[in-house]
């Protein structure tokens, strides 16, 4: 499930029983993959997550934002997919899982409430 569109231009995606708003900056996306490549390379090969395109052909902004929004969301089931990516220090923190208490939402999300 894809989720939905959020009234700030965020997105949901839903994983498990969990919805996760992830409001991030372009620019975050790529830091976020550029220290997943530079720490788990391998695993981010064999994935096969890519991060989309900055640019776009000119189109409508509202298209546009959406496209990308889409791009995004198939970016993040990639690397939630993969058990280590979903482990990793860089992708935790990026979902915002950096308090005790996300932590353990993350925890719930990723491994069951055993």
């Amino acid at each position: 499930d894809g989720g939905g569109d959020g009234a700030d231009g965020s997105r949901e995606a839903s994983s498990w029983r969990v919805v996760w708003r992830v409001g991030r900056r372009f620019s975050q996306f790529a830091e976020l993959d550029h220290q997943l490549h530079r720490r788990l390379g391998a695993e981010m090969q064999r994935t096969g997550g890519r991060l989309p395109s900055k640019f776009r052909l000119p189109s409508s902004l509202e298209r546009e934002g959406t496209e990308r929004m889409d791009a995004l969301d198939t970016y993040l089931k990639t690397l939630v997919a993969s058990d280590e990516l979903r482990r990793s220090e860089q992708l935790v923190y990026f979902l915002a899982a950096n308090t005790p208490s996300r932590r353990r939402l993350w925890r719930e999300a990723v491994f069951g409430n055993a």
